[in-house]
């Protein structure tokens, strides 16, 4: 990519994406550098499961488990999470 005419690149993929990935491919970035992190916007976490989820309550039990392992104290304490319909 790097080796590859700017032109080319923005007839392919537009004006500006084009000239945005030849310039982040040769290792031109303009943006400031910041000494500390920014706060996270979000979280996420994901579950391999061994066999589809095929109900409800099969999803809810998952999620309820990746929940309760994200809150404080839950998973040394032991603390249970209901949801109702």
């Amino acid at each position: 990519m790097a080796k590859s005419d700017e032109a080319e690149i923005r007839q392919l993929l537009g004006d500006k994406n084009g000239r945005q990935l030849y310039r982040y491919a040769n290792g031109i970035d303009d943006s400031p550098v910041r000494s500390e992190r920014e706060e996270a916007k979000g979280y996420s976490a994901e579950t391999t499961v061994e066999e589809d989820i095929v109900t409800y309550e099969q999803a809810l039990s998952c999620f309820l488990r990746s929940v309760m392992w994200w809150q404080p104290g839950c998973a040394e304490t032991g603390r249970n999470a209901a949801v109702s319909r």
